[in-house]
């Protein structure tokens, strides 16, 4: 939940959770009394986690350290601290393993404009979601179409164009197109999609032709998807 709430500006509909999950992550809810503490991040609200936050090092046990760490964290992406983040985010993430807290490194590096950082840290999420190490309640495709926006927004159009073709082969293999189809299976709307593949198009020319491209998605996609496409292709005409 905590994540989704850091980016769903990007995305109007939520994502379904990929398992049974609460409100609180596993590291938080062993915690009880940090309960009110999360609960106030989202009031804006940060007296409680600063003075944790002030004498960090002498919360004990580590486990609970770390609890107030990835709070720390969510507080910072909230106060629009991301790139200072960087150290937390990687401490969190080589502690618990977890997807999602690697997806935060790779924002936050990538903010930080430490580019290979925020590959390495996507990558180090995907393997996570592999391995059955999700994290937090949202498909690793999902965060896929995140990261492309952040890649989209720091100018690496070609890095985020390799997104929106894994994103593509996404589509293609459910065939179907339907909203309510790919979102209870994880994936954006086509519409989200095809909006950030429009506004990457401009900035490959020489390297895609956005015409063919088009075509040669609509052919592995229902009917729904197809007319979508050919809405599309009319701005190449």
């Amino acid at each position: 939940m905590s994540l989704i709430d850091r980016i769903k500006s990007f995305l109007s509909a939520k994502t379904p959770p990929l398992r049974p999950n609460d409100d609180l992550d596993s590291l938080i809810k062993n915690f009880p009394e940090l309960g009110p503490v999360y609960a106030d991040i989202f009031a804006d609200k940060y007296d409680k986690l600063d003075e944790l936050a002030a004498r960090l090092d002498a919360v004990e046990p580590p486990e609970r350290r770390m609890a107030v760490k990835r709070l720390v964290v969510l507080a910072n992406f909230r106060r629009g601290d991301i790139a200072g983040s960087v150290m937390l985010c990687r401490e969190v993430a080589e502690y618990t393993g977890a997807g999602t807290d690697w997806f935060n490194l790779a924002r936050a590096a990538l903010t930080a404009g430490d580019v290979p950082l925020a590959q390495d840290s996507f990558a180090k999420m995907e393997a996570a979601y592999e391995a059955g190490n999700y994290g937090e309640q949202i498909s690793s495709v999902m965060l896929r179409f995140y990261f492309a926006q952040f890649l989209k927004e720091r100018g690496e159009y070609e890095l985020a164009f390799g997104h929106v073709e894994k994103l593509r082969a996404a589509y293609e293999e459910l065939h179907i197109t339907d909203d309510t189809f790919v979102y209870m299976r994880g994936v954006p709307m086509l519409g989200h999609t095809m909006e950030l593949a429009m506004s990457l198009f401009p900035h490959l020319a020489g390297q895609v032709d956005p015409a063919k491209w088009l075509d040669a998605f609509a052919k592995k996609l229902d009917d729904e998807g197809r007319n979508y496409l050919a809405e599309c292709r009319k701005e190449f005409d």
